[in-house]
């Protein structure tokens, strides 16, 4: 996280929390609600900041894994040297410019919507878009993966049938679920406060409820693009592939249709059986090659990050539709019961 290195990084992380605590025992003191939106919010971030950490070296274990399995054709020598150009990358261009973004977005806010801020406070908040922007610039710089893959000319091997149902590339498709649900998080934080913020316990947010529902909404869209932009390139290469293995399976058609032929006028012995053995064969390579998928997402993750998606629009359609009230009604109700009992 440029420029601090790994010590002065955790510093500035400890500096953030640390003035923070002080700003909440302050309220505290002076007898004021606890801001619990703030609480959550930085709570949340620090959440990605730790699921973040671990990206550099999930993406590292992600490459060994494509060069084991032979899909990413590539020497180690070749494949340690690419790593370490990417992380230079990183470091010299991508994650200083996310953290400037986001650092003079917020001092921005704090100059043009605040006039009796606490210079603390902003300081606190413009230090934490810093930190979180690095991290948000080597997300970004991780996203042009494939693009970089293939200007360094290292080929990718689609395989049909492979057994973890992505042509061989699930590892591509699980690394990029994981980076979508770190960008994702902001929608998860959004989400939960639209459904409580119409609770008699946090109505005091209330007049948030139409800004946070426009800002789930395009949450939601970024997590999408974190999902589905990255994977692009991996598309086109899986899917120019594939359209050259069609060729083979027409092929295989026309031969398991002769095979057949030939069954039906009823060969005996070991010409039957030699005939059997290989329509099963050549039976299976055709629907290996038809049921090849041209996106490296696993059975697994198309199902996690659809149910992931799907919940998260519950709360924008039921403020949209007005569901939010008979649902705030329902759990008022029973909270007064609780306390009541």
């Amino acid at each position: 996280m440029p420029p601090f290195g790994p010590r002065w990084q955790f510093l500035a992380i400890a500096a953030v929390v640390l003035m923070l605590a002080w700003d909440w025992v302050v309220d505290l003191v002076s007898a004021y609600p606890a801001d619990w939106m703030l609480i959550s919010g930085w709570f949340m971030l620090v959440v990605g900041l730790w699921r973040a950490w671990e990206m550099p070296e999930e993406l590292e274990q992600g490459l060994d894994r494509l060069a084991h399995r032979q899909v990413l054709a590539v020497t180690p020598e070749r494949l340690c040297r690419f790593k370490r150009e990417l992380e230079g990358s990183v470091v010299k261009r991508w994650a200083p410019l996310g953290g400037l973004i986001v650092a003079l977005g917020i001092a921005l806010a704090f100059a043009v919507a605040y006039y009796n801020w606490s210079l603390l406070f902003a300081a606190t908040e413009t230090l934490g878009g810093y930190i979180a922007g690095c991290y948000l610039g080597r997300l970004a710089c991780y996203g042009t993966l494939g693009a970089r893959l293939s200007h360094e000319g290292f080929p990718l091997r689609v395989t049909a049938g492979h057994l973890d149902g992505a042509g061989g590339l699930r590892p591509v498709g699980d690394f990029y679920f994981r980076q979508a649900m770190i960008v994702g998080l902001p929608a998860v934080y959004l989400a939960v406060w639209l459904l409580l913020m119409p609770l008699d316990r946090f109505k005091m947010y209330g007049v948030w409820r139409k800004p946070y529902a426009l800002l789930l909404a395009l949450a939601i869209a970024f997590e999408w693009l974190a999902f589905f932009w990255p994977l692009w390139s991996f598309h086109r290469e899986m899917a120019k592939q594939k359209h050259l293995l069609l060729r083979e399976a027409d092929r295989l058609s026309s031969e398991i249709a002769d095979i057949q032929r030939r069954l039906e006028e009823g060969p005996s012995g070991d010409d039957a059986k030699g005939l059997r053995d290989a329509l099963a064969d050549k039976t299976a390579r055709y629907w290996a090659i038809e049921q090849l998928p041209v996106w490296p997402i696993s059975p697994r993750v198309k199902r996690l990050f659809s149910i992931n998606t799907a919940a998260l629009f519950i709360p924008l359609v039921a403020e949209i539709t007005g569901l939010s009230k008979p649902w705030a009604d329902l759990v008022n109700g029973l909270i007064q019961a609780a306390s009541r009992g």
